[in-house]
């Protein structure tokens, strides 16, 4: 097995030392909620289409979920905000 080489942001040849991401082995749901609607796409591969409220009860549980905006999905699924990993945060 091939050793693993992360590359710093420039994406220069400087490798940087290898480590495990923190969701790497996590069992993670990501999350696009609708105006009607939230798709749920959960870790083992199976979706989920849920009212707004449902969708808020599901995610209350578990780990935190993968999604865009939290500010807008909690607008949209109508409640309060929650812990997650919001790729808006990435950049």
């Amino acid at each position: 097995m091939a050793p693993v080489i992360l590359y710093s942001r420039a994406m220069n040849t400087r490798p940087v030392s290898a480590r495990p991401s923190p969701v790497a082995d996590s069992a993670w749901r990501v999350v696009v909620a609708g105006f009607s609607a939230a798709l749920i796409l959960e870790a083992d591969g199976t979706a989920r289409r849920l009212a707004p409220a449902a969708a808020a009860a599901l995610l209350a549980t578990g780990p935190p979920p993968l999604l865009r905006h939290a500010a807008g999905v909690t607008r949209r699924l109508g409640c309060d905000p929650f812990p997650a990993l919001d790729v808006l945060e990435l950049f």
